[in-house]
């Protein structure tokens, strides 16, 4: 890793996730970054899990801001 990222969606859903199978918190889950940006995860689990189930969840979104922090250009030549 070469430098943190301060608000990766990834991460915050995956937090926000674990911390629901956990029963530490439902959807939807707020989390402030540490680049101080307010994400929200929405997220469905599954209303009955059988014994054995893996824990399967569904319906995935994340609501925050997005900002562009890097711009390039692909040459013809980088696609062969």
């Amino acid at each position: 890793m070469e430098d943190e990222t301060l608000a990766c969606g990834t991460g915050s859903a995956a937090s926000a996730i674990i911390a629901a199978l956990l029963g530490q918190a439902a959807s939807p889950v707020e989390i402030i970054t540490s680049g101080n940006d307010r994400l929200t995860i929405f997220f469905s689990l599954p209303e009955h899990k059988t014994s054995g189930s893996a824990d399967i969840v569904y319906n995935v979104f994340l609501k925050g801001p997005a900002h562009a922090v890097y711009q390039g250009e692909l040459t013809a030549e980088a696609l062969l």
